[in-house]
């Protein structure tokens, strides 16, 4: 679809209704976009229109600096019956082809505030969901415990206990994972790449259901481990367990190819990068684990419990050494 576009500063009405289809707040409309911040009044701020057929479709607020040639990309709000039909593309390569030149200014970066309350939203819903999963999750581990078997042996018991806190550790990970989410969409603010919200709705949103999905029923295999003993049991166990990390490294790979690596900067993907390669590598070695305790490789219930613990333990050890840095970069990107 062809736009037209002006770098008037739009009118007051036009914003309210703008802002109105969209649901948002338009009371600091005139604030924001005020004439006489205009360049063309000697202000810092730009203001771009998408006019289709004479209506205002579209508006890009930002602000440049002179000296440093550099601006930022504040908003890009777009009337939802124009969404996805290239009015968004269309006003930043007018920003950067056009007007960028024209200003001076050679390097644009998007703020991702704005887009984060909104993300922010959306996925409180999946973490709500994994909250519901985890408590129920973790309900059939404790009931577990006060329904097993019994003459188990103390060294058993402690077993155990170390291997329902090894995937008590996985739920606790896997119910951060909407926070990858988040930082793939706003690295893709920043770098100006306008977010797909049916992305959202049909890939990311569902990866995150099956997780939790996933996190119960081993939960619940869990429960019936510690119940009826290793026989077939633990196999599923472990069986589950690598198809959740396959799950996840297969996700984080997905993510991971899907940012430009032109406007990433320093490689702030890395620590994805790592959780997919330590996923693959214990979801690999789970299999085969599951395999040879579904064909009877072990004697006795003690060391196969030993083993999987140390395989699931291992994996979130090495996880968590990751974290920390890929959190402090989400942070950043959203401007907490």
């Amino acid at each position: 679809m062809k736009f037209d576009t002006s770098d008037e500063t739009p009118s007051i009405i036009d914003l309210v209704e703008l802002y109105a289809s969209l649901s948002e707040n338009a009371e600091d409309a005139s604030e924001h976009f005020c004439p006489q911040d205009s360049y063309k009044n000697g202000g810092n701020f730009i203001y771009i229109q998408a006019l289709k057929d004479n209506k205002f479709v579209a508006v890009l607020r930002a602000w440049f600096d002179k000296t440093s040639k550099r601006g930022i990309v504040y908003e890009v709000a777009v009337r939802p019956e124009y969404q996805e039909k290239g009015a968004g593309h269309f006003l930043v390569e007018k920003l950067q082809t056009e007007f960028g030149p024209k200003l001076g200014v050679t390097s644009w970066a998007g703020y991702p505030y704005r887009a984060a309350q909104r993300l922010d939203r959306d996925l409180n819903i999946i973490r709500t969901i994994y909250g519901i999963s985890l408590s129920l999750a973790f309900g059939n581990i404790l009931n577990a415990f006060r329904t097993r078997r019994h003459g188990l042996g103390w060294e058993l018991d402690i077993l155990y206990i170390l291997l329902a806190f090894a995937v008590a550790t996985v739920g606790y990970r896997f119910y951060f994972t909407a926070g990858i989410v988040r930082r793939f969409f706003l690295k893709r603010v920043l770098q100006l790449e306008v977010p797909r919200g049916k992305q959202l709705l049909l890939v990311h949103l569902p990866i995150l259901f099956i997780h939790a999905i996933l996190f119960f029923v081993l939960c619940d295999l869990f429960g019936k481990l510690v119940e009826k003993g290793s026989n077939g049991e633990l196999a599923w166990v472990a069986g589950l367990f690598s198809l959740m990390l396959f799950v996840n490294s297969f996700w984080l790979i997905w993510i991971t190819l899907h940012t430009d690596p032109r406007n990433s900067g320093e490689d702030s993907w890395v620590a994805e990068r790592k959780w997919s390669v330590n996923n693959l590598c214990c979801g690999f070695i789970s299999a085969v684990f599951a395999v040879i305790v579904s064909c009877g490789g072990f004697q006795g219930e003690k060391l196969p419990i030993l083993l999987i613990t140390v395989i699931v333990a291992g994996n979130s050890a090495v996880d968590f050494r990751l974290t920390s840095r890929a959190y402090l970069l989400g942070d950043a990107l959203s401007g907490a």
